[in-house]
């Protein structure tokens, strides 16, 4: 629902090979402009629900994108004291786009594609928290990851394992039945047999997440580690308590190079 060209996201798709993208302007009702980012998740997803009904084929991939929870953090006039407010002005906003969210499944759970389509509902980063575990460096990336499927049960699969945005499109794939060779930094969540683990780029340091200890990896080393289960707040470095993970280092290497070479060499597709 964002003005066009917003984020780059109008061009990407096409070089993507998508056959359409509605935005704002598509929308084409001014009345439910937010004036500051494109039209309110509300009405916008009403439009969604409605847009995908009539102009996909099964099978099909729909992607949308929402802004009301995005600064400035205004939510439509009418539902003025509505929501709950917090510390921060942007718990409003996210309490208005739950709402939105809820009556968008109310209107989809109606349509023929529903109980034959898998939904992945994330967000694209964290932000402000009334928590401090929140605002360190891994509480910081922590965002919601659901995967429903109207017709199974996923709840094998609910686990407070590491999951991380990179690990989404080798999870679909494996959940659709996709056999081909892929090229994928990520893992498949729905493998169970799989070791968790996460990367973040923190310059100029990468940040490591294997299991239940985070690594902090600088100038070709690995400088500290932090125990997860009795140190969420990153206060002590246990590097010199535990053995040096060797096994981790040459992970944490190679990761590095192939992602580097692989970008300069155009070799991101097998």
């Amino acid at each position: 629902g964002g003005t066009n060209g917003t984020m780059g996201f109008e061009n990407y798709l096409k070089h993507t090979d998508f056959d359409k993208y509605f935005g704002r302007k598509e929308y084409n009702n001014e009345a439910h402009y937010d004036g500051q980012w494109g039209i309110w998740d509300e009405e916008f997803l009403y439009f969604c629900a409605e847009t995908i009904t009539q102009e996909s084929t099964a099978p099909f991939l729909s992607i949308i994108f929402t802004l009301s929870s995005h600064h400035p953090y205004k939510i439509p006039e009418k539902y003025k004291d509505k929501f709950p407010k917090g510390e921060h002005q942007i718990l409003e906003t996210i309490a208005y786009a739950d709402f939105a969210l809820e009556k968008f499944f109310q209107e989809i759970s109606k349509k023929d594609w529903f109980n034959n389509t898998l939904f992945v509902i994330t967000g694209d980063h964290s932000s402000q928290s009334e928590s401090k575990f929140y605002n360190n460096n891994y509480g910081v990336y922590k965002i919601p990851f659901i995967f429903y499927d109207p017709k199974l049960n996923l709840s094998e699969y609910s686990n407070k394992n590491i999951f991380q945005q990179i690990d989404l499109m080798p999870s679909l794939l494996a959940y659709l039945g996709f056999e081909e060779k892929i090229i994928a930094f990520g893992r498949n969540a729905f493998d169970t047999t799989e070791k968790n683990f996460a990367v973040q780029y923190l310059q100029p340091d990468f940040q490591f997440i294997f299991d239940d200890t985070l690594y902090i990896w600088n100038q070709n080393k690995i400088t500290s580690a932090h125990s997860l289960k009795e140190d969420k707040m990153l206060i002590n470095n246990i590097i010199d308590e535990i053995y040096y993970p060797k096994e981790k280092e040459i992970l944490i290497k190679s990761y590095i190079q192939q992602y580097n070479n692989r970008l300069l060499l155009n070799q991101l597709m097998p």
